[in-house]
């Protein structure tokens, strides 16, 4: 599997965000459980093929995107955010971990583009979940 800019797609998922959010150059720290739940379970293990970090620079994170298959969006300052847009952009494929309509559900069948997990429950089953989709016809 190769990414848009032609490198191997070598890592299953990405995921980079531990919470921290500016407005008005005011920085506020939020627990989320998502994300709190995916940085316990996944950073700082042995899997070759999993990357999730607490932030990374701007050229990492873009260099990690275009190296992964599935790319989990979890709760940030918006139902949506601009995240959604990167992963597709970067030829990730969306994890939605939301109950939420994603954007544009009427004209996009998301269920043809992304991976739907319900409930936070299933993030310690993630690597098995997404395993078991079809990353090539989903991208």
């Amino acid at each position: 599997m190769r990414s848009p800019s032609g490198g191997a797609r070598d890592l299953l998922f990405f995921f980079a965000g531990g919470g921290q959010f500016t407005i008005d150059r005011h920085v506020f720290r939020a627990v989320r459980e998502g994300r709190r739940m995916l940085l316990a379970t996944y950073y700082n293990r042995s899997a070759s093929d999993v990357l999730v970090k607490p932030s990374l620079s701007a050229a990492e994170y873009r260099k990690a995107l275009s190296r992964s298959r599935f790319c989990p969006i979890m709760g940030g300052y918006a139902p949506w955010s601009p995240r959604l847009v990167e992963i597709i952009f970067a030829g990730c494929v969306p994890v939605i971990f939301s109950s939420w309509l994603p954007p544009f559900s009427r004209v996009i069948d998301w269920s043809k583009c992304s991976v739907r997990v319900q409930s936070l429950e299933d993030v310690p089953r993630l690597r098995e979940i997404l395993e078991a989709q079809d990353y090539g016809a989903l991208a």
